[in-house]
């Protein structure tokens, strides 16, 4: 699997997420739906790879094509923990990132 920074963005809409299951999964389900060319899912691989990959995503310079953003990740054994983790990450490369989860 190439890097996926090296991976041009071809969507409006990103959906970064970890690991190859849950890709192939929304892939799959993106496909089923025809969202195929409004959706482009993105594995950035584990939790410890989130912030090393999404500074590398930010970079890309087709970004500004980029109009709405998703990220799945597994909450683990605490998901107020994996919740801040992301909130860390987005902040860390100047992404806007979300200030409460919806615990619906």
């Amino acid at each position: 699997m190439p890097p996926m920074d090296s991976i041009p963005i071809t969507c409006p809409t990103q959906l970064l997420v970890e690991g190859n299951d849950p890709r192939n999964f929304f892939q799959a389900f993106i496909q089923q739906q025809y969202l195929d060319y409004e959706l482009q899912v993105r594995n950035y691989g584990g939790i410890s790879e989130l912030r090393i990959i999404g500074g590398g995503f930010v970079k890309s310079p087709d970004l500004g094509s980029v109009k709405n953003l998703g990220l799945v990740r597994d909450a683990e054994h605490c998901a107020q923990s994996a919740f801040q983790s992301v909130q860390d990450a987005l902040t860390e490369v100047g992404v806007f990132s979300p200030a409460d989860r919806n615990t619906q």
